[in-house]
């Protein structure tokens, strides 16, 4: 149960994912779910937003919004003070498309049951569904629920099994993205592997789906080098930015920053054969194959 004084709001103080959500998130889920809330969404994401980006936490956003602000200011040339408000960037020139990045659903606080199964309320957008392995972004999610939150009190392998925002949760909110993706106006399916490997291309890509072309390629290779790891890390420990997107949870504690490693396959220094095993079994059989991670 929620403890005394504490909020169930995503942002808020935190309650335990192994106990009972308080009654007004059970509620805000249930309607959350309604086709009324759906077409209220719908209308939200038309009045505000060009592009839509949506990923399950921890999935690497706060690097993706670092890398689209180097990009637009740099190629729009306007100036910003905040490395990573894309917002403000928008408002200061209307050739800059409106970018929103967010959890969609708060899928990390919920069970399968709980997600919202359809996605009508982004038919009038562009969306882009950043994906990440789902055996990274477990991992990645633990260190975020145990570090930085507080909602987790367990072990890793404990976790794995958590009918909240785990594993069950991850692939569900996954198959439901491949099952809706033909629903916005228009959806890009972005990886985070992707990113890692070619991050020039890949933000190439995503530009132009944002109807942003013609980026010359200094522009695109300023953004990728401003955003490479070591520098977002020297940014989050001096808390450059100002920002509680990029400051740790505890600064003696490495496992608690946002740039916690930022490397593809990290998972393996933490989980056991048997756990990797059992990983690989479960995303092979119940992953979408489009997302080709099994």
């Amino acid at each position: 149960m929620a403890t005394a004084g504490t909020s169930d709001r995503p942002g808020g103080a935190r309650w335990d994912l192994d106990g009972e959500p308080p009654l007004a998130f059970r509620l805000r889920t249930a309607l959350r779910k309604s086709a009324p809330a759906r077409w209220w969404y719908r209308g939200r994401w038309r009045r505000r937003a060009d592009v839509v980006v949506v990923s399950f936490p921890k999935a690497g956003r706060t690097w993706l919004r670092l890398l689209l602000a180097q990009a637009l200011a740099r190629h729009f040339g306007v100036t910003t003070s905040g490395a990573l408000d894309l917002r403000t960037l928008a408002a200061r020139d209307a050739r800059i498309p409106r970018f929103r990045i967010k959890h969609d659903d708060d899928p990390q606080l919920k069970t399968p049951e709980e997600l919202v199964p359809l996605k009508g309320e982004y038919r009038d957008t562009r969306v882009v569904f950043l994906a990440r392995d789902p055996r990274d972004l477990v991992v990645s999610s633990y260190f975020q629920m145990t570090r930085r939150e507080g909602r987790y009190h367990r072990d890793l392998s404990s976790f794995l099994q958590c009918s909240r925002g785990s594993v069950a949760t991850i692939i569900e909110f996954f198959n439901i993205w491949a099952r809706e993706a033909a629903v916005p106006r228009e959806f890009l399916l972005l990886r985070y592997e992707d990113l890692h490997e070619d991050p020039v291309a890949a933000l190439a890509r995503l530009l132009a789906f944002a109807g942003v072309d013609d980026v010359a390629p200094t522009v695109l290779e300023h953004a990728v080098d401003f955003g490479r790891f070591e520098n977002m890390r020297r940014l989050e420990e001096r808390d450059a930015l100002g920002s509680g997107r990029l400051r740790p949870g505890d600064p003696a504690d490495p496992e608690s920053f946002k740039t916690r490693r930022g490397v593809v396959g990290g998972y393996r220094t933490y989980l056991s054969e048997s756990q990797i095993t059992w990983l690989d079994r479960r995303i092979a059989d119940e992953l979408d194959p489009v997302y080709r991670y099994a």
